[in-house]
């Protein structure tokens, strides 16, 4: 929701400001993704989870993942127009090297807002 609704507000405002944040949020997002599979394939080792489950699962996490990239592409697009650039690519391997936008500060504050718990 909060990935949803920072798009909508850097895309309704033009704000490059609002738009930069996206892409680090999206980044916690893949990782938790990457965390939950990985929860969910070692509960299945355990016996404590179905394949019919992990399924249902696996749809529900890809389809969250999914809208974060679409987010993260809305996020992209109103930077490169405003900064009349057009290679997304060139700009988000830029991006993690920290050119003055602050996405490892963005990417750490995120971390600690949306933590896993231990089970």
């Amino acid at each position: 929701t909060d990935i949803v609704n920072m798009a909508f507000d850097a895309f309704k405002a033009e704000d490059i400001n609002e738009a930069t944040k996206v892409e680090p949020l999206e980044e916690v997002i893949d990782d938790l993704n990457m965390e939950l599979k990985a929860r969910h394939i070692r509960r299945l080792r355990e016996g404590k989870c179905t394949i019919e489950l992990g399924f249902v699962h696996s749809d529900i996490i890809t389809n969250y993942e999914r809208i974060a990239d679409h987010c993260s592409n809305i996020g992209v697009c109103i930077i490169e127009i405003k900064q009349e650039g057009f290679d997304t690519h060139e700009y988000l391997i830029n991006l993690k090297k920290d050119n003055g936008t602050n996405f490892d500060k963005y990417f750490e504050e995120y971390k600690e807002m949306f933590p896993l718990s231990q089970y």
